[in-house]
């Protein structure tokens, strides 16, 4: 199995209302060599049906469930014991990022031979 070139690391918790749009939003990303891990922080409003749903029709994504919150950053580091891929991206559950985000970060990364890259938001 080919090694992602990022993990895209997303903790969910409760976000039923932006979570559909913010996994189309990654799975449609320009680079496709991604791996999607979701971690489901105890959710109670759908958002752990939609991450099976999404793990169940693209092999991309893996979904970790937790019983209970825990917060963004242990779900974060639970998602981070697992991960595959040569660098780490994180997200928010109602994030979305532009189509060629992750494209142009791997590129810079490897260009530069960057441990992080960053860049700006709005």
């Amino acid at each position: 199995m080919k090694i992602p070139a990022i993990s895209v690391v997303i903790p969910v918790w409760n976000s039923g209302r932006y979570f559909r749009e913010c996994l189309d939003n990654v799975l449609g990303q320009t680079l496709r060599n991604i791996e999607v891990l979701i971690v489901d922080d105890g959710s109670s409003d759908g958002s752990s049906a939609v991450a099976d749903e999404y793990a169940a029709r693209d092999a991309r994504v893996t979904v970790i469930h937790q019983e209970e919150s825990t917060g963004a950053g242990p779900a974060r580091n639970a998602a981070m014991n697992i991960a595959r891929g040569e660098y780490i991206a994180f997200m928010d559950s109602d994030d979305y990022i532009a189509p060629l985000y992750l494209q142009r970060l791997y590129e810079s990364a490897k260009k530069y031979r960057a441990d992080m890259v960053c860049c700006s938001y709005y």
